[in-house]
Order: structure tokens, then sequence, then C-alpha cells
């Protein structure tokens, strides 16, 4: 049975003031397995993606429960000039 690690999701504005659209992130794993990480548009939508990450389920759970873990996901969005294409300033 899947060990639920982290569930966050927002359909709100972000804090700080930043509009955006923001995802349903869910970080989840089998106790003798790998953290898989799991990304939908909303909670009530299939994924859109799942990626296994190289951490073992046991020793995330260990090291959330210390206090001494923090997890941000960060993503760059590019602005979009009209015609269907991104701005690219990179």
């Amino acid at each position: 049975m899947p060990i639920l690690l982290l569930s966050g999701f927002s359909d709100g504005p972000n804090r700080g003031g930043v509009s955006g659209t923001r995802v349903t992130g869910t970080l989840f794993g089998y106790q003798k397995g790998r953290v898989n990480l799991s990304i939908q548009e909303t909670p009530k939508c299939l994924p859109s993606a799942v990626v296994e990450l190289a951490m073992q389920t046991s020793i995330l759970q260990k090291d959330l429960g210390s206090g001494m873990l923090r997890i941000a996901l960060e993503c760059e969005e590019r602005a979009d000039n009209g015609d269907g294409n991104s701005n690219n300033n990179n």
C-alpha cells in the first residue's frame, strides 16, 4: 500500500500577490520503494506526469519527521506573446 507523504494544491492566486496557474503536486511511495512525484492540473484529474525520484520513501519519511527538510518546486513560466509562440528571452 502506498504511503502519502505530502500533497499541496491551490486553485487561487499565489501567495505574495503573484497571480498564475497552480497545480497539485503529491509525493508518495511504498515503504520499501522509491518516492514518486505526481503532478495534476487539479486534485480531481488524472496526473499529467508521475516521476520516480532517486530517494527511498523510508528516508524521506524519516527526514520529514525530523523537521529538517524543506521541499520547494518552482517553475519558470515563459510569457505568451499572443501568436501562440513563447517569448524566450533567455
